[in-house]
């Protein structure tokens, strides 16, 4: 399991990385910006909360871990792309492909 997920992993970095050169898209920074702040203390709300909420999914089937992380994944990348949106003005195609990969891969594992 352990090595599926890093497979899993290296494949969807590689993934992201194919699609934004594809596509063409140069990454900036929104560390550069004003949403710095905000994006620091968002992840780290985003963590605590589940890491908290992992205490009580650790004892539950691998289905629900399953949509566990997922929920983690969407809630993630969503709030960057949300910020990256607000504060950098770009929206990136690839983060709609990233999704749909990351969808079709854990849901029908």
């Amino acid at each position: 399991m352990i090595v599926f997920l890093i497979v899993l992993l290296v494949i969807i970095y590689l993934i992201e990385k194919l699609i934004n050169r594809l596509l063409g898209v140069e990454k900036q920074k929104l560390s550069d910006t004003l949403g710095k702040t905000i994006d620091r203390w968002g992840r780290g709300i985003i963590l605590v909360s589940v890491l908290i909420m992992l205490w009580f999914v650790i004892d539950m089937d691998w289905q629900m871990k399953k949509w566990f992380w997922i929920l983690y994944i969407i809630l993630l990348v969503g709030f960057q792309s949300i910020l990256e949106f607000i504060y950098l003005r770009i929206d990136y195609i690839s983060y709609r492909v990233f999704f749909s990969f990351i969808w079709i891969t854990l849901v029908f594992e």
